[in-house]
């Protein structure tokens, strides 16, 4: 698409400036007409014009944002098509990504608290993901989106899936990126996979959140895969001293090998981390309680310090 400020799509959403550019698509900061809102447009580039799978791609996350309304998903404002380019507008979180949030910080990770108030609304926000009927199979930092407000949203459902009524996914399609990727994914081993894939990469998430860094490091994806497949899953433990024992085990837990093992949804696996450090949760829907949402808005307030 022309990188040119206000470009109007669909009459509606007016294009200033370009974001976020991935391999499916390029993301604009505009201006929602209807609601005089501040959006992100994401739009289909043009070199995938003619290819059915970017098409497919973008069109399942357009899917995902209007079915699924919960406030740790990434909130849908609108659909369609410019010129021949498919495109989604969705809310504009303005505390930027996590990753970006943890990168400013010091030792690159929270307090405990505060890691465990937003790992648990990230798990709840694919949850949702889940319940509609789909995983979302890229789950990583970057992919995690803060409003500055303690408030914390899945988002970038480029590489999401269908589970379908088995719950299972066809393991030679999923995608992923090679640091949270599950091992029977990069095994093969397999024609099906579970949604828990995505519980592995939560798993990633938490390890890294807690540590300032994530369970295996490598040069490149091959060095990344041998170890996702072969190495022990180091405790959180070992490399920041002082975490509980209970917090060890539910992280690890959901970087188990076995993915029978892990956790059996996000959901439990928030419950788990809520059980560690022995702050029960008010309800399934929402990770809430009085310690955990104020140090979720601490944390919240440490990420957007420079």
């Amino acid at each position: 698409m022309d990188r040119r400020n206000n470009i109007v799509v669909d009459g509606r959403f007016v294009l200033h400036s370009r974001i976020g550019h991935g391999a499916i698509g390029d993301v604009y900061r505009a201006r929602d007409r209807d609601s005089a809102r501040w959006v992100a447009v994401k739009v289909l580039r043009a070199v995938h014009e003619r290819n059915p799978k970017y098409q497919r791609m973008i069109l399942t996350e357009a899917e995902i944002l209007e079915r699924v309304e919960h406030r740790n998903v990434v909130g849908f404002v609108g659909r369609g098509v410019h010129g021949r380019l498919p495109y989604v507008a969705m809310e504009l979180l303005g505390g930027g990504s996590l990753h970006e949030a943890l990168q400013r910080l010091p030792r690159r990770r929270l307090d405990v608290l505060g890691a465990v108030a937003l790992l648990a609304m990230t798990c709840h926000g694919v949850q949702a993901v889940h319940d509609a009927g789909f995983a979302h199979c890229d789950l990583k930092a970057r992919n995690v989106l803060l409003d500055g407000r303690g408030r914390a949203a899945v988002g970038d459902f480029g590489l999401a899936m269908r589970t379908g009524p088995t719950g299972f996914l066809a393991t030679a399609l999923v995608g992923g990126t090679a640091d949270y990727m599950a091992p029977e994914v990069i095994g093969r081993a397999t024609d099906i996979v579970a949604a828990t894939v995505d519980v592995y990469a939560l798993g990633i998430l938490a390890f890294a959140m807690l540590t300032g860094r994530r369970p295996f490091t490598g040069n490149c994806a091959e060095d990344l895969f041998s170890q996702h497949v072969g190495r022990p899953v180091p405790l959180a433990s070992s490399v920041r001293r002082g975490l509980c024992a209970q917090l060890d085990g539910a992280v690890a837990s959901a970087m188990n090998k076995d993915p029978d093992r892990r956790p059996a949804s996000p959901r439990a696996f928030a419950d788990a981390l809520s059980f560690a450090i022995a702050t029960p949760p008010r309800d399934l829907g929402m990770r809430v309680d009085a310690v955990a949402r104020d140090r979720g808005k601490r944390a919240a307030e440490d990420l957007d310090s420079p």
